[in-house]
């Protein structure tokens, strides 16, 4: 017997890579994973790439408004803007379906360990949260005697 999938409200699901692209509902990604491993922390860490699929169904047609939110390791937000805000981006849904999207962010890290990015839909009317682990190196003393590179585990 083959059972089938009702989607009877919105639903998110995300993920982490090196990078994403996206276009007509399809995502394409290299390097997919939660694990971080910076040259420095702290730090900035990336680019960052977050994928994600939005299902609509009938009743949510109209426009969305999908942020991005980073929460520390001790849950409090992390700014990833210069100016402080969190990246937003509206879509226009004319008929039940799967948008993909697609954020590049570029993270300060203060400290090793989870953090927590949200993918928010609506004020939170869906929301996919997905890990982020930072894996602590200590920064040199002279900053300009190590590159600044990352590396997904």
């Amino acid at each position: 017997m083959m059972t089938r999938r009702i989607i009877i409200s919105m639903e998110v699901n995300a993920f982490l890579a090196q990078a994403v692209t996206g276009a007509d509902g399809i995502l394409n990604a290299v390097g997919i994973g939660v694990r971080l491993m910076p040259a420095r922390v702290p730090g900035m860490v990336g680019p960052v790439a977050v994928g994600a699929l939005i299902e609509f169904v009938d009743g949510e047609l109209g426009n969305h408004q999908m942020m991005v939110r980073v929460l520390g390791p001790d849950g409090k937000r992390v700014p990833i803007t210069p100016e402080g805000e969190d990246p937003t981006s509206t879509v226009n849904v004319t008929e039940p379906s799967v948008v993909a999207a697609n954020f590049g962010l570029q993270v300060p890290v203060a400290a090793a360990g989870t953090h927590r990015i949200e993918i928010i839909v609506d004020g939170g009317k869906a929301t996919a949260v997905v890990p982020l682990e930072i894996v602590g190196v200590q920064a040199p003393a002279d900053p300009e005697s190590e590159p600044s590179i990352g590396v997904y585990l």
